[in-house]
């Protein structure tokens, strides 16, 4: 599985200057973050309806962090069987003392490629929620 992170870098280091700027203003002399570690909800998978067996399957997985800018993306997670995707999404949130998260709504959204083979007839995707299995979506295999 390959994972897109050049726009989940991006959007890391904007959150951590605004987070600097915000705690230079209130007089925090010291600016290591902590953060702890969170699972993240997957709202969707964009996949094609179908696919070769013998295809790469390129998907987009998004998600909601939190609604603050100190809650950020971390990484997804997969574990493969023959005919299914399980996905964990996992996010650090701020929680360094003194800090004032600005509001707003944190998303994320990663593209992945998964490589062949597929089994047919079909492959599903699913999403570890809180402790259970949610089905997303299912990706005919021809």
């Amino acid at each position: 599985m390959r994972i897109d992170y050049e726009h989940m870098a991006v959007t890391r280091r904007l959150i951590l200057a605004v987070l600097l700027i915000t705690a230079g203003g209130c007089g925090i002399t010291d600016p290591a973050p902590d953060h702890a570690p969170f699972e993240a909800r997957i709202d969707s998978v964009v996949a094609p309806s179908s696919i070769l067996a013998s295809d790469s399957l390129r998907f987009e997985v998004f998600g909601f962090l939190g609604n603050t800018l100190c809650w950020e993306f971390d990484r997804l997670e997969s574990h493969r069987d023959v005919d299914r995707l399980t996905l964990t999404a996992l996010g650090l949130q701020l929680v360094t003392e003194g800090v004032v998260c600005p509001a707003a709504l944190a998303f994320f959204r990663v593209q992945v490629v998964e490589p062949p083979p597929f089994a047919a007839p079909h492959f599903d995707f699913f999403a570890r929620q809180g402790g259970t299995l949610e089905f997303l979506v299912r990706v005919e295999v021809r």
